[in-house]
């Protein structure tokens, strides 16, 4: 989803460990943040971010953040990334060890392949 290896990433997030986790994760890989605490507060008559990632918040504020966004004019072809509430002795059962943390969706959809 991050097309290029440096860009603006608006991170929503009302939750200030999650946000600051997010930013520290993204900053190490040369993207510039953002951070706000809901889809209602962002500017949209600034510059749009280049991807969004929606903290872990409840799957209704979720499905509302991306109608929001797939309904704007300047944020509908935005990737946006979600993040994952994931206890660590759920990652095994999923396919997500520690050891390969990172490459998780490949993972999920070679495990769902397998399945089907």
């Amino acid at each position: 989803v991050l097309r290029t290896s440096t860009g603006r990433i608006l991170i929503i997030s009302a939750k200030p460990e999650e946000a600051r986790d997010l930013q520290f994760f993204v900053g190490t890989k040369n993207y510039e943040t953002a951070v706000v605490p809901d889809v209602g507060s962002i500017d949209f008559s600034k510059p749009m971010p280049d991807s969004i990632i929606i903290g872990g918040f409840p799957k209704d504020e979720v499905y509302r953040s991306i109608e929001i966004l797939r309904n704007n004019q300047r944020t509908r072809n935005i990737p946006i990334i979600l993040t994952l509430n994931i206890f660590l002795r759920d990652m095994e059962s999923i396919g997500l060890e520690s050891s390969v943390y990172g490459g998780g969706l490949a993972r999920m959809l070679q495990k769902l392949e397998k399945k089907g």
